[in-house]
């Protein structure tokens, strides 16, 4: 088996590593980070908004596509958001997700950080 990277928009980032393919599985940890490298420590919409849109965007730059998402564990800091995060969530991803409530997340004033899987190969 072969574990790569893969090569995102979201540039480098000290605690995380985006997307790394094994096996034809793509492994992806994803927090909610602007094109600039900004982390977004907005509402609880905001954040997911931007953390979907980043898991999207790092499978197809993975090759393939929001149907190849096989998984995906959501880290929320407050379970009682869950509601406004599925508002955002449900309509293109359905519900093939577990939501975990976290205490705390290794970068300061995210709410939701995302662990995806993917077959790609």
């Amino acid at each position: 088996m072969t574990v790569g990277s893969v090569s995102t928009h979201l540039g480098e980032h000290p605690l995380l590593s985006w997307a790394t393919p094994a096996g034809g599985t793509m492994h992806a940890a994803l927090v909610p980070i602007a094109d600039d490298g900004r982390i977004e420590s907005g509402s609880m919409h905001d954040q997911a908004t931007l953390v979907l849109d980043d898991l999207v965007r790092t499978v197809c730059a993975a090759g393939g596509d929001i149907e190849n998402i096989a998984q995906v564990i959501c880290d929320l800091t407050d379970v009682s958001e869950v509601e406004e995060f599925n508002k955002v969530w449900s309509a293109p991803m359905g519900s093939h997700r577990a939501v975990i409530g976290a205490s705390g997340l290794a970068v300061e004033g995210i709410r939701v950080e995302l662990v995806a899987y993917a077959h790609i190969g």
